[in-house]
């Protein structure tokens, strides 16, 4: 008698007739999970697709676009989606701002981080342990001891 009931609500739930939507927590899942695999690609086209439909994404939704974009090399498109994600009327955390500065420590444009540093403090976010060790990695990473121990040092003070 259960098997039954399981079995007709299996059928009724493979219906052809039944019009699934999908949603921003499905997109947002598909999204993260692709980005997690690093398959950008997938997860750049479901991330169009999401907002194409008109389906808002949050800020965890392009935290994990703009983080495989990052991973991939590709900051320009990342930097292209953080101004997205601003005109869109969401504000960048501390975890966009890490995430960026992460993709370019990886590169090595430090240069960069620093412009990204005092444009996010100048947005009212204060770095925080992962924002100082990505940098100081870096710079440790570049072989500029001074660099990496200046901003040991505003860690500590911070």
């Amino acid at each position: 008698m259960q098997a039954e009931h399981i079995s007709e609500n299996c059928r009724r739930a493979s219906s052809p007739k039944i019009d699934l939507q999908t949603d921003f927590i499905a997109f947002s899942a598909y999204i993260n999970g692709r980005s997690r695999l690093d398959y950008v690609n997938e997860a750049y086209q479901a991330f169009a697709e999401m907002t194409s439909r008109g389906i808002v994404p949050n800020n965890i939704t392009y935290n994990s676009i703009i983080s495989t974009l990052c991973k991939a090399g590709n900051m320009t498109e990342a930097f292209k989606l953080e101004q997205n994600m601003r005109q869109s009327g969401l504000v960048p955390d501390i975890y966009t701002s890490n995430i960026l500065i992460d993709g370019l420590c990886r590169e090595g444009k430090l240069k960069m981080v620093d412009n990204l540093l005092l444009d996010m403090c100048s947005n009212g976010l204060t770095p925080d342990t992962v924002t100082y060790n990505t940098i100081i990695n870096a710079y440790c990473r570049a072989q500029d001891m001074n660099s990496a121990m200046n901003f040991m040092n505003k860690m500590l003070v911070a």
